[in-house]
């Protein structure tokens, strides 16, 4: 009896590893493209996340790049003659984390389940997969800077 229960745990556990971490499976990731346009472009976007002010990607558009969804980011972009543009990337709730909420009471079945099923339900959490970036595609027209049609009257 004893070899068939831990046999059955045992089966349980391998599905929970395989089931739990939905999120991780479903979105494709921890990681997640956005894609970055402008018009014009060969604008400069310098990319950080939110907590910090430190730039960690340089990129010149059209451009694609892949970010971590654990975190939310600034994007900055340049082109001279143009505004300067402030943006955000915020990181929302992946709706793929539900597969881990429905699956997490099958854990609880026996012993000490519940513990194993928070663990395993954890992975999503700590590898930011419970996130995703919006938006993922950046597009914006750059607005020129306006000079000053006065000029100054040649003096003689």
């Amino acid at each position: 009896m004893a070899l068939r229960t831990l046999m059955l745990e045992s089966t349980l556990l391998l599905a929970g590893v395989g089931l739990i971490g939905c999120a991780t499976m479903a979105s494709g990731g921890t990681k997640q493209k956005i894609t970055i346009t402008t018009d014009p472009p060969g604008a400069t976007v310098m990319i950080s996340e939110s907590c910090q002010r430190k730039f960690f990607i340089k990129e010149t558009t059209p451009a694609k790049v892949t970010l971590p969804r654990r975190y939310a980011y600034h994007v900055i972009i340049n082109k001279e003659g143009y505004l300067p543009l402030t943006l955000g990337i915020r990181k929302k709730v992946n709706w793929t984390i539900a597969g881990d909420l429905i699956l997490l009471p099958l854990h609880g079945s026996r012993g000490g389940g519940t513990a194993t099923g928070i663990v395993f339900s954890g992975i999503d959490h700590f590898t930011g997969a419970i996130w995703s970036l919006d938006p993922t595609e950046i597009k914006v027209k750059l607005q020129p800077i306006k000079t000053n049609s006065l000029e100054q009257p040649k003096s003689q």
